[in-house]
């Protein structure tokens, strides 16, 4: 007993009187105590904590004991009994935890308590520790879907029976979250406790801590998302499938990269028309893009048009994206007639140039030409100009298309293995263009100073004059044109072009005449012509040339014809002859004066000036072979 007496003599606090001890204890052995705690409850819990400034000779326990004016009674909480310092330590904490937090009614509690030493009473001066019970009810939301998290993001959520608030039909991608708020505002939201995706279709605690985390959602779909503010509980139940309205350009968007790989859809496309159909291959088109459903048609014509909701998948088939497979119920989906949209007549340069957004679309080409003989099913190369393609027949082709043929072709754009390609089913696709083409024709395609193609067989186009190595002058019995060819191509006088040909013209933007300016040479066969073969030179009365269109370009021959003017230098002079005059482009100097009056036989070129007024051109010395002083 003396023992006991002596120790709580010595934890007695100092405003204490020594003199009720037995024995009196040094000040170095007395023991003060600091009483402190948390002054409110965060996550429903406060921690006390008991501090010495020394350490406990033996065990002590501390009464923890509440006023009475406290509102949250000892039998709302959770807490030990006592706090006891163990022998040896300097301090001591209890916890204190709210048993039922959403129980009781909004409003502010306080717990105010002391701790109390046996027998000697309470240590130092109460804490009072404070928790408020918020008003849950109000406007519920559901916030942070899509990584929305704005003022104006919410979903408002409905009040249910028994205190829960429901958010029906809301579409979730895989991996989003969210979290439950009241009123549109950060006072009072609910999530998790940690990390983690919602459990579906049973209810689970929410966490209305400041900082809980976020809700996930593991799974694309319709959800109903339900929360109970006063039980602090949540549910959500998937209810559905998303049922987006897709486009065949997002379709296409959903083919894997991997060759052979799959990806499902399900969603509503509308208006999609059967533009095309193979046997069990079948093409659709809407206003974005096109597809092939591959070996699945179920009786479709071309002309068609549906809409309604579709499940399926897309493959990845060499670089093609095809609908694999394809499934819709009669009652789900509508069908009419349709119009099948005209295939679009394009250039092998703007196939290539927006192939990825051709796909499966049908495309004319026209005025292109075998690369190589087309007979058999296969690929095949097929020019236009200069550029080039390739050309897949899934036909043999009974008629047989020689390397070279010309032909207008509608055909699917298609790729294979990377490969940029476009591709027939049947032979009708193909229509023959193969026409005779004469000089003429290509004068007449050269209007504007814009570069015209033409195309076409060609019996012979002769080499009739090279001036300066660049200007070749190509004429038949039909007409003449020059052609710019850096080098002159190879060309002599003299020689022969036949085949088919292809090339552009165009009319000079400066002087206005008409010109070649490309021809592609692939299927030109050139040989040197007999004499007797090539055109004659044009003859006649200088009053007969009046014909631009039809002379320009052409050789004449002229004999006697008068000097008007004296030939000294390049430039023009006047000739003429018994039924008028007519200029003369002298376009070389001569190494002698020729004098007005003389008579001269020449070969010269019909050209126009810069005013479009017919002249002759003389290019060379050499091509004036007679002169003749005039008679006295």
């Amino acid at each position: 007993m003396k023992k006991f007496l002596k120790f709580f003599c010595a934890l007695g606090i100092a405003a204490l009187s020594f003199a009720a001890c037995e024995e009196e204890v040094p000040v170095e052995d007395l023991v003060n105590y600091v009483f402190s705690g948390n002054t409110s409850f965060i996550d429903y819990k406060a921690t006390i904590k008991v501090v010495a400034d020394k350490a406990a000779p033996e065990d002590v326990d501390l009464e923890i004991v509440f006023d009475a004016a406290s509102t949250l009674k000892p039998e709302m909480l959770k807490f030990p009994s006592s706090i006891k310092i163990a022998k040896g330590d300097k301090e001591a904490s209890a916890v204190l935890e709210i048993l039922d937090p959403m129980g009781l009614k909004p409003g502010t509690y306080k717990a105010i308590i002391g701790v109390s030493l046996p027998a000697k009473g309470l240590i130092g001066e109460n804490i009072t520790i404070t928790f408020t019970r918020p008003d849950l009810n109000g406007k519920w939301s559901v916030i942070g879907l899509g990584g929305k998290w704005g003022d104006n993001d919410d979903i408002a959520m409905t009040e249910g029976q028994d205190g829960w608030y429901v958010a029906e039909g809301v579409e979730i991608e895989a991996g989003e979250v969210f979290k439950f708020r009241k009123d549109g505002k950060w006072d009072l939201s609910y999530g998790l406790s940690a990390d983690g995706n919602a459990p579906l279709d049973q209810e689970f605690a929410v966490d209305s801590t400041p900082g809980s985390k976020n809700i996930g959602i593991a799974d694309e779909g319709v959800y109903t998302l339900s929360v109970n503010p006063n039980a602090a509980k949540a549910k959500v139940v998937r209810t559905g499938d998303i049922i987006r309205i897709l486009t065949l350009a997002d379709l296409v968007a959903l083919m894997p990269a991997e060759n052979n790989a799959e990806a499902a859809f399900k969603c509503v496309l509308n208006d999609i028309v059967v533009t095309y159909v193979s046997g069990s291959n079948v093409f659709f088109e809407d206003a974005t893009a096109a597809m092939l459903l591959y070996k699945a048609n179920s009786g479709l014509q071309a002309g068609v048009k549906l809409s309604g909701l579709f499940e399926g998948k897309v493959k990845n088939f060499k670089g093609l994206p095809e609908i694999s497979e394809i499934n819709y119920n009669q009652e789900e989906i509508t069908i009419g007639q349709g119009v099948i949209p005209e295939a679009q007549e394009m250039t092998i340069a703007q196939v290539l140039a927006n192939f990825d957004k051709l796909i499966s679309k049908r495309v004319k080409l026209t005025n292109v030409y075998a690369g190589d003989d087309i007979q058999k099913k296969g690929e095949y190369n097929i020019y236009q100009g200069e550029d080039n393609m390739i050309f897949y027949t899934n036909v043999n082709l009974e008629k047989g298309f020689r390397a070279g043929s010309l032909f207008d072709v509608t055909a699917i754009v298609t790729p294979y293995n990377d490969k940029k390609q476009v591709k027939i089913f049947e032979e009708a696709a193909i229509t023959r263009l193969i026409p005779l083409i004469e000089m003429k024709d290509i004068q007449a395609l050269c209007t504007s100073s814009t570069s015209e193609s033409f195309a076409g067989v060609i019996k012979g186009f002769y080499v009739n004059y090279i001036f300066s190595t660049d200007h070749i002058y190509l004429e038949d019995e039909s007409g003449a044109l020059r052609y710019y060819k850096s080098g002159g191509g190879g060309l002599k006088v003299g020689d022969k072009l036949s085949g088919v040909i292809t090339g552009t013209c165009l009319k000079g933007s400066g002087d206005g005449r008409p010109y070649i300016n490309y021809i592609d040479m692939k299927y030109v066969t050139v040989e040197a012509a007999p004499a007797e073969e090539q055109p004659k030179p044009v003859t006649g009365t200088l009053a007969s040339f009046t014909d631009a269109a039809g002379l320009m370009y052409r050789r004449v021959y002229l004999e006697d014809v008068v000097l008007e003017d004296n030939v000294t230098k390049s430039g023009v002079v006047t000739i003429s002859d018994a039924t008028g005059t007519f200029p003369l482009n002298v376009r070389f100097t001569p190494s002698q004066a020729v004098p007005k009056g003389y008579k001269i036989s020449f070969t010269g070129t019909f050209d126009v000036d810069s005013k479009g007024n017919l002249e002759i051109r003389v290019f060379k010395q050499s091509e004036v072979t007679k002169i003749a002083a005039p008679t006295e």
